[in-house]
């Protein structure tokens, strides 16, 4: 055939080339989920069934394959995807996975194990998450830090809990120093701090002075078991106030948390924060025998307090166990967890201390009944609760501690703190006693797993740059590269392409799905011109469909915006039927849009849809200032129209005369009145265009004093 017809062949095979290459031009819609699904239908039968038993499974797979097929179609709702194009791709792709399972994949392409990585759209939402943090710690005034993420193993042994120590990720490193990544960050603090205290008299030497309000984003790092929520890395959310011996700082902290949850939309019904003292937890413990300093002179409260602290773990058998592995006697371990089940402060204060007593556990119960009466004045009291179970594990504690929980009870702690008042006198020494801390730490991890659930994370699509750059040609590369500069110093993101597309309209594609907001087309006939095209991807003409454009000579690439804005202006307003529809339905002013469909239809008109919205429910006066606004905006963008709003008109002929009265400060109201039929027909009489002159004088002559009913304009005689 290619020798007998070699031109007929040429032909074909240039079409079947094209074909090919707009297949492979189309990304494929469909996950690894689409693909497992399809291969768990079996292999297709080759040949005919052998028995009855190959020609039932044959059956079942095509009754299978037919319904995903049709499913996958009307998802994806492309006439370009036909149920047979969804098939031949799904097979491609099976095809596909199976030669990729059948090669060996190095186990190092994976991260290890409680490890993640962060591709970029990933990174979209860490920084996104990162950014409400940074936006609650600015409003707080609080100031960023940070620290290196290896520490002295030292500095976490001294008073961290047994638990930390042994999830570390410790060695000894090349100058045989005992280092470790940091599990958490509040260790580091108090050591920055030191730094800048006197040692000698305890007095801190930070410019300003104390209280620091500090905060940080650190990567942390435990060795532990990884499941739901909890990896070996996570962010940490770190907030710390140093200086403050009160319970302000508490709820200043707390107000800062509560104020994050607010600006992510997870509210008290979903989010509870549990608040307790540990100064009262040991006057109760101390009564049971379990005090700070036990008879082989071991701290057995700190001990007490990592086991309770698993209670909602473990449950209530395995921490008397383990609470009698300490030396703790069974009857007092079932006192100790009655009264951790003690349902408010009050309750637990009868059982801690007598009338009339002034020791420290009185004076804490106190502290923790003036958090939650500042907390109701501040305006956070609902996400607060008393828990008298709350210990937290870390053995530097020293007073009032909090978490925050999933009221849904699927999710582990999403943020916990306290006030730890004798980390600094541990590492520093006695003369350090003085200087006051409280902080919390808030794990990246969970809350994404939170918001995850909710879908509170918001859909991030595209790179978010301002200008794609495009060369015609490699010829043009150089002016285009100088475009961009110049673009660059005017503080705009610009992403020039390296390789200009074979096809013009794949370079646009490119701007367009990257997520840019500008393409600039470098091209030979606008540089002999002295300018640049540029095509705004995000903006488009309401009657032609097409993105604005404007051609901009170079030397004023600063004034772009400028010129999209002017052409922008120019164009007339289309009102959006349908938000308004939508609008209208969610403020419960119609039942359905099916009866305002019936409605409008009568008079089809696209006008009568915003005269409803402005005039049914006036009483809604937010409602109707803003429609007044959007009607008089409409007005003043309509080229014609004179500065006295009382010049030559278009066709929407009862929209602009309700706009000239808007505009005046007018209300037109009464021409809508009791008799709606009677108004309409009224306006009907203007006909679909009528003369500007008519229009005026209708303009000229309804005025509230002379019309008072709807009546009366439909007896007068200015149509005839």
């Amino acid at each position: 055939f290619k020798k007998q017809q070699p031109s007929i062949f040429v032909s074909a095979l240039l079409l079947l080339l094209h074909h090919h290459s707009q297949c492979v031009a189309m990304s494929s819609p469909f996950t690894s989920e689409h693909v497992s699904e399809w291969k768990s239908f079996g292999p297709r039968l080759k040949g005919k069934p052998a028995n009855e038993e190959e020609r039932q499974a044959a059956v079942e797979r095509k009754e299978k394959c037919t319904a995903m097929k049709k499913r996958l179609a009307e998802e994806i709702g492309s006439p370009d995807w036909t149920e047979k194009k969804i098939e031949k791709e799904l097979d491609r792709l099976a095809l596909e996975f199976s030669k990729a399972a059948s090669v060996h994949r190095p186990a190092y392409l994976d991260a290890p194990s409680g490890t993640r990585d962060f591709y970029p759209p990933d990174l979209f939402v860490r920084n996104w998450l990162f950014g409400k943090f940074k936006e609650v710690a600015a409003e707080f005034s609080f100031l960023e830090y940070d620290a290196p993420v290896l520490e002295h193993v030292e500095l976490y042994e001294r008073k961290a809990g047994e638990e930390i120590v042994d999830q570390m990720y410790n060695f000894v490193d090349k100058d045989n120093d005992h280092v470790t990544l940091r599990p958490e960050m509040t260790p580091t603090l108090a050591r920055l701090v030191l730094n800048q205290t006197n040692l000698s008299t305890g007095e801190v030497t930070v410019e300003g002075g104390l209280p620091l309000k500090w905060f940080s984003i650190p990567q942390c790092w435990r060795f532990e078991t990884t499941q739901r929520g909890r990896k070996r890395e996570h962010y940490q959310w770190n907030m710390d106030i140093v200086g403050v011996e009160h319970v302000h700082a508490e709820v200043e902290l707390l107000a800062a948390a509560s104020s994050f949850f607010r600006k992510c939309k997870i509210g008290p019904d979903v989010v509870g924060i549990k608040v307790n003292s540990r100064k009262v937890l040991e006057a109760l413990l101390a009564k049971y025998g379990v005090k700070k300093e036990d008879k082989a002179g071991g701290d057995l409260f700190s001990k007490a307090c990592v086991i309770i602290d698993k209670l909602d773990k473990i449950g209530a058998c395995a921490v008397k166990e383990e609470l009698a592995k300490i030396g703790v006697q069974e009857e007092s371990s079932a006192a100790i967890l009655t009264a951790l089940d003690a349902p408010s402060i009050e309750a637990l204060a009868e059982l801690v201390i007598d009338k009339n007593d002034s020791s420290p556990a009185s004076e804490a119960i106190a502290e923790v009944q003036r958090l939650f009466d500042l907390a109701k004045e501040y305006g956070f009291d609902d996400y607060l609760i008393f828990d008298a179970s709350v210990v937290r594990g870390l053995a530097y504690y020293t007073g009032i501690v909090w978490e925050a929980f999933d009221r849904r009870g699927e999710l582990r702690a999403i943020m916990g703190g306290g006030r730890y008042d004798r980390l600094l006198e541990l590492y520093g020494g006695k003369s350090c006693a003085n200087i006051p801390c409280v902080g919390f730490g808030f794990g990246d991890c969970v809350i994404m797993e939170l918001l995850n659930d909710l879908d509170l994370v918001p859909k991030f699509t595209g790179s978010g740059v301002d200008y794609v750059v495009c060369a015609y040609n490699q010829d043009l590369y150089g002016k285009a590269a100088w475009i961009s500069s110049q673009l660059r110093a005017c503080g705009k993101q610009v992403d020039l392409m390296p390789t200009p597309k074979k096809k013009v309209a794949n370079s646009f594609k490119h701007a367009d799905v990257s997520g840019s907001k500008r393409m600039v087309f470098v091209a030979p006939d606008e540089v002999e011109r002295g300018v640049v095209r540029i095509k705004d991807l995000r903006n488009k003409d309401p009657i032609t469909g097409e993105a604005i454009q404007v051609d901009v000579p170079l030397n004023e690439l600063n004034t772009v915006d400028e010129k999209i804005q002017a052409v922008m202006e120019k164009i007339p307003v289309v009102f959006d039927l349908a938000a308004w529809k939508t609008t209208y339905i969610e403020k419960g002013k119609t039942s359905s849009a099916e009866t305002m469909d019936n409605f409008w239809s009568t008079y089809d008109s696209k006008n009568w849809c915003i005269y409803k919205a402005v005039y049914d429910y006036p009483e809604d006066n937010e409602d109707l200032e803003s429609t007044k606004e959007i009607v008089a905006s409409f007005m003043a963008k309509t080229e014609s129209l004179s500065d006295s709003c009382f010049g030559v008109m278009h066709t929407y002929s009862t929209l602009e005369i309700e706009g000239l009265w808007l505009i005046r400060g007018e209300d037109p109201g009464p021409m809508f009145g009791a008799n709606e039929d009677t108004s309409w027909f009224t306006w009907s009489q203007l006909g679909p265009d009528p003369s500007d002159e008519v229009k005026m004088a209708v303009a000229q002559l309804w005025t509230p004093a002379e019309i008072t009913n709807s009546k009366e304009i439909a007896d007068t005689q200015i149509f005839t």
